[in-house]
């Protein structure tokens, strides 16, 4: 079996972020903007604030890390 080359590993995780992170606002701000505002409305929900954003920007970040370290740890297999 061969080693996962990290340094690979961690651009490709944190470009893989970038593209969820991309899409993510693309959906939410342009597709589906109308429909979760009237959810949220209707639910008596605040919109997310700065603080929870980034939070959600980081999460995406660590998911796509993952995404690509699990892709690399399968794929000699």
């Amino acid at each position: 079996m061969g080693k996962i080359n990290v340094a690979r590993v961690i651009l490709g995780g944190l470009l893989a972020g970038l593209v969820m992170n991309i899409s993510e606002t693309f959906l939410n701000l342009y597709v589906i903007a109308d429909e979760s505002t009237a959810v949220l409305e209707r639910l008596g929900l605040q919109f997310p604030g700065t603080h929870q954003v980034f939070i959600f920007i980081a999460m995406t970040f660590v998911l796509g890390l993952l995404l690509v370290w699990l892709y690399a740890a399968i794929r000699p297999r």
